[in-house]
């Protein structure tokens, strides 16, 4: 814990108590923003400004997360950027930057939600995209971010925040791994980016998936969100920590955007029984002459009621393959583990850790924990 000095000091820790920290009053915080030397200033992030959107990009794709070398990047789109950062219900105070002469040279940012803890409903704020300039990660920005971020929510009357990172940070609530299944094989494997278990596995036909379909399953329409708003949080209640919609948030982050976001609802005599949903983030490449980038979706959130999960999914695949993907990524949360093995997704080395910043939040089993991080 000695090389946690920041983290020692900050309100996260996991007990049953389900309470709050520390009790905010908003009459208390300063008004101000915390002042920063020299000539860094803080700068709002208007995604509705191209030049601020492109900028925000271009930071992003060239020093967010990636692989040691920095041979693959990520390459988050300016319409997710514009999707996720923008709920129904969003501050445009917490997309915040840090500016040296002019320059963008970090991010933090808060995306409003309700999630629900055991039996209590609240607002928080999903901490992401905390990202500081490789040149200046010495000058020890990032404590400085999170303060400012802090301080923001907390004029908004939102005194919780749940994040997460590869640190193994004092008192994390549940520890996670990415696994991946390939569907473009011969492309995910030409790059390098798994191994096949035994030497000389035909691989294309060890996941060759069949180009059909077990159960009815249609693109999720305007029509269908006001039950499977419902039926979604009817169905997460088994879960001790989850996501919580309204309807009109519901439809406003769920409804399908062409390389962003798709979902699908299965119908049994007309009746919704089933929902499932893919977030898109693709990934540039540097080291290939035969591929300039990799397109990979991640299990995003879903209920089943009759399909079977590894069925729900296993159908997912082909509508994937039909959109180009080249690889599907999972972590095992959720009830995930019903379908990781059965459909050959391989376990990775990047491990996630979740935390709660100002909630007295249980620990949980991975099965009990139902929020994913874009």
């Amino acid at each position: 814990m000695e090389n946690h000095k920041f983290w020692n000091t900050q309100p996260i820790f996991t007990n049953n108590d389900n309470t709050i920290v520390e009790n905010v009053d908003i009459n208390n915080i300063k008004k101000d923003p915390i002042k920063l030397v020299d000539k860094y200033h803080w700068y709002n992030i208007d995604l509705d400004n191209e030049n601020d959107l492109n900028e925000l990009y271009s930071f992003l794709l060239d020093y967010y997360v990636n692989n040691i070398n920095a041979v693959y990047r990520f390459n988050y789109s300016k319409e997710t950027f514009k999707w996720f950062l923008k709920p129904k219900t969003f501050f445009p105070d917490l997309i915040l930057g840090v500016k040296f002469n002019n320059k963008l040279v970090s991010t933090i940012i808060g995306i409003p939600q309700t999630v629900r803890i055991l039996d209590k409903i609240i607002k928080v704020v999903q901490i992401n995209f905390l990202c500081v300039h490789p040149n200046i990660r010495n000058k020890r920005l990032a404590p400085v971010l999170i303060k400012e971020i802090t301080r923001r929510s907390n004029l908004h009357n939102i005194d919780v925040a749940y994040f997460t990172a590869h640190l193994d940070l004092p008192n994390k609530v549940v520890s996670t791994y990415y696994w991946q299944r390939p569907i473009n094989v011969e492309k995910i494997f030409d790059l390098d980016l798994l191994q096949p278990d035994f030497p000389g596995q035909n691989i294309k036909k060890y996941y060759k998936i069949d180009d059909c379909f077990t159960i009815n399953i249609s693109e999720l329409q305007k029509d269908d969100c006001k039950e499977c708003c419902q039926m979604f949080n009817e169905f997460h209640i088994k879960f001790k920590i989850s996501i919580h919609f309204d309807e009109e948030h519901f439809e406003s982050h769920f409804m399908p955007k062409k390389n962003v976001i798709s979902s699908w609802v299965v119908k049994q005599d007309n009746k919704i029984t089933d929902f499932i949903s893919f977030f898109d983030i693709p990934s540039k490449v540097s080291n290939s002459t035969k591929y300039n980038e990799w397109r990979a979706a991640y299990c995003y959130y879903y209920f089943n009621t009759k399909t079977k999960l590894e069925e729900l999914v296993q159908n997912c695949l082909v509508l994937l393959k039909r959109n180009n993907i080249d690889i599907l990524n999972s972590t095992d949360l959720y009830d995930n583990n019903d379908f990781l093995d059965k459909l050959k997704f391989k376990k990775s080395s990047s491990e996630l850790r979740f935390f709660f910043y100002n909630w007295n939040c249980p620990n949980v089993k991975n099965n009990e924990m139902a929020l994913i991080m874009v």
